[in-house]
């Protein structure tokens, strides 16, 4: 599982996107179960300090968010066809 740390959406200019099929948000649900939400792409963005980030952008209910704004976000999972497993 990949985390990273949580990402404003004032801390980010987009500056490519690219398709991250098999890739899963990770939520920690108010019962301690895990949530999963398809992701809908990686975002590649400069940070207010300049510096490159990928996170995954996840459908919202304003449109498309990144899944790090949630606070109860806890990382990606990636479930791979060959994995012959059901995405969560």
């Amino acid at each position: 599982m990949m985390n990273n740390p949580p990402v404003s959406p004032r801390q980010r200019l987009i500056r490519q996107i690219i398709p991250a099929e098999g890739w899963y948000a990770c939520y920690r649900e108010e019962d301690d179960t895990l949530g999963y939400q398809p992701l809908i792409c990686w975002a590649l963005f400069d940070d207010e300090h300049g510096r490159s980030r990928v996170a995954g952008l996840v459908a919202g209910l304003g449109g498309v968010v990144s899944c790090e704004e949630n606070s109860q976000f806890i990382g990606y999972e990636h479930v791979s066809r060959q994995d012959n497993i059901e995405p969560p």
